[in-house]
């Protein structure tokens, strides 16, 4: 799925990548952070979050991404963030 990802996409996980360092690991911050930085990318809610249930999960749908996040860590957030960044070159 990752070679598949448009560049919209990949300037998302870019930008939540810098974001996520400094989550505070809350549920409600995570959401924030995840649904605001789409808008800044002119991302589409809902793309973005597939893009996130596929990065972590490997499905299009899953639980509430914000609360999956918060029980994941902060280095389990980043790890795959990074991984999959660092494939894209």
């Amino acid at each position: 799925w990752v070679d598949s990802l448009d560049e919209g996409q990949i300037t998302y996980l870019q930008r939540l990548s810098v974001h996520a360092k400094i989550l505070d690991n809350t549920a409600p911050t995570i959401n924030h952070c995840t649904q605001e930085t789409a808008q800044d990318c002119k991302l589409d809610t809902k793309v973005a979050f597939n893009t996130l249930y596929n990065l972590y999960l490997g499905k299009d749908k899953g639980p509430r991404l914000a609360s999956l996040l918060s029980a994941l860590g902060k280095e389990q957030i980043i790890a795959p963030l990074t991984s999959t960044l660092n494939h894209l070159g």
